[in-house]
């Protein structure tokens, strides 16, 4: 899959970098006849042949020149949007994954992916099969034409040439893996340095400075380890092979020297063995390392894909169609771990374009309960219908365009008030205005305008501000069902009180709303209130049902009234 996506709507840029390499290399390779010319011409020739030759000189460095322009033209553009086209892939398997799932990965991995990986690929596979082309082409070139001139003298510098070979035999499969475990340690480091700066406040507020400092540095040691490791060894590889190719540069100047002695050769042919020479040995010493590293490189590829293959949502093929807003949950029952239950055999009927309270202690389910509602947890047990469709059947974009979830955990965009609201889409200014009204943003408008940046996760605002935003944001989704888990518990309890008034205002809309705040003057106005313990309804009603029972609501109100009262 990421392998494909690097040649997806790109063949073309490749094929030509790969023509444009293969000429490149046969342009170098003359070179060598260039410089037996200029020698040969020197030593024998005339005025007027050396004229010749710096004009043919002339012309083959402007062609070299355009051959080179247009064959980076077309490798950067090749190296660009295989890249691009590679996170793309990586984005869409990543947004395609289940949220309950998702939830329980690391994100590190796939910000690795994102930042480590990417440049790894590019350099190590996109970028180095040019250079392997280049160096094939270059290698077998001069090896054909070592041979055409000199049959014992291509001999001997063809078995002394691959002596270097000997350096990929020895360190090939140690750098291989050295590669891989140092793209793993990048991503690993990666993922802590994110937690550090993520805990910055919790580090600070718990005074655990040089615990979380000794902690970087453990995970830095690690990191630059493998990395002095790789270097030696490549080091290693380089020196050994850098000894073994003078053993055939001087194979070729002594046996060059012995035939232009014996007038076998000219002194512009020994140019030309030298030369051919070179492009023996760089080609070989390179290959060495650009085969270990592109093999490294596609098992990067094989361990992002495994990644980003797994679990995913089972396919769903059911849509709602004229959605009421009508979720009825039979024998609901759920649990992250598999063995402790944290919604429980729940039956009830959450009835079209009613409000509906749910309450309870800390623990109770009340969260769960709505994240189930919301389809961010699928793996439950019992039925849960939407207008009688199951919402396990029923397709994720099905699901998320007609309910709306405010959740506790806000995330604000590093943007603008009106990005946060909108997304970043366009909506009609009416809806815009309606949205800011009802969530009570309007002074934060008046103050600050539509423009003004929040800052990363919102932390150029208070988080009444940052509730607002999200309740914004839900209101604008216009959605048959909105859910909201503590959606005002940063805001004073006047503006609290007048937003979830404002709310519960909303026609056509079912609205479910978790709350702590127990507030007579709001808690009327709920069709009905459902109470949870332990991760069950144990309790059911309105508000003046619920406090003439004096069961489990009447003391959980009482109780809190008792918090809230002043000392």
């Amino acid at each position: 899959m990421l392998k494909k996506a690097l040649y997806q709507k790109n063949k073309l840029n490749f094929v030509l970098s790969i023509i444009l390499t293969i000429s490149m290399a046969l342009l170098a390779i003359y070179v060598a006849f260039l410089l037996q010319l200029i020698i040969n011409t020197i030593i024998n020739g005339t005025v007027g042949d050396l004229y010749k030759l710096i004009l043919g000189s002339l012309l083959f460095l402007i062609g070299y020149a355009l051959i080179t322009l247009l064959r980076n033209f077309f490798k950067f553009r090749y190296l660009k949007r295989g890249l691009m086209q590679y996170k793309e892939t990586v984005c869409k398997k990543i947004l395609e994954k289940d949220m309950f799932f998702f939830k329980q990965e690391n994100t590190g991995d796939y910000l690795s992916i994102f930042v480590n990986n990417a440049t790894f690929i590019s350099d190590n596979y996109l970028n180095a099969t040019l250079l392997i082309v280049y160096n094939i082409v270059v290698l077998v070139s001069s090896i054909s034409l070592m041979f055409y001139y000199h049959f014992l003298i291509a001999s001997i510098v063809v078995i002394t040439a691959f002596f270097p070979l000997l350096t990929s035999i020895i360190f090939g499969k140690s750098l291989s893996l050295l590669g891989t475990e140092l793209a793993e340690k990048n991503g690993r480091f990666t993922a802590f340095s994110k937690e550090i700066l993520s805990a910055f406040p919790i580090i600070k507020g718990f005074k655990k400075e040089k615990t979380f400092l000794k902690l970087f540095l453990n995970e830095n040691t690690q990191l630059e380890t493998i990395k002095e490791k790789t270097n030696l060894k490549t080091g290693y590889a380089g020196v050994l092979s850098m000894t073994l190719s003078y053993i055939t540069l001087f194979s070729v100047y002594i046996l060059s020297g012995y035939f232009v002695m014996s007038g076998e050769l000219t002194f512009g042919s020994v140019m030309i063995f030298v030369q051919l020479s070179s492009y023996i040995l760089e080609p070989i010493s390179e290959l060495g390392t650009l085969l270990p590293n592109r093999k490294a490189a596609k098992s990067i590829m094989e361990k992002d894909e495994k990644l980003l293959s797994t679990i995913h949502s089972p396919e769903k093929t059911q849509h709602l169609k004229d959605f009421t807003g009508r979720i009825n949950l039979q024998n609901l029952t759920f649990s992250y771990d598999m063995v402790n239950d944290s919604i429980k055999n729940i039956n009830y009927t959450f009835e079209q374009n009613k409000s509906y309270g749910i309450v309870g202690g800390s623990g109770s389910g009340k969260s769960t309960l709505l994240k189930l509602l919301a389809g961010y947890l699928s793996n439950y047990q019992g039925k849960l219908t939407l207008d009688h469709l199951e919402m396990k059947e029923i397709c994720n974009d099905s699901i998320f365009h007609n309910i709306s979830f405010i959740e506790q955990e806000i995330f604000i965009f590093d943007s603008s008030i009106k990005n946060n609201i909108t997304l970043f889409s366009d909506v009609p200014e009416s809806q815009l205005h309606n949205a800011i009204q009802q969530s009570g943003l309007e002074k934060l408008v008046e103050e600050k305008g539509l423009d003004y940046i929040c800052g990363e996760n919102g932390n150029q605002l208070s988080g009444g501000e940052r509730q607002r935003i999200s309740i914004a944001r839900a209101l604008l989704k216009e959605g048959k069902v909105l859910l909201i888990d503590e959606g005002t518990s940063a805001i004073d309890q006047k503006t609290s009180i007048e937003i979830e008034q404002e709310i519960l205002n909303i026609e056509n809309t079912t609205k479910i709303t978790v709350t702590h705040k127990l507030i007579e003057q709001v808690l009327r106005k709920y069709d009905e209130i459902l109470v949870m313990q332990n991760g069950e309804v144990v309790e059911t009603g309105t508000f003046e049902q619920l406090m003439n029972n004096k069961n489990q609501f009447f003391h959980l109100y009482q109780s809190t009234e008792a918090e809230m009262a002043p000392h």
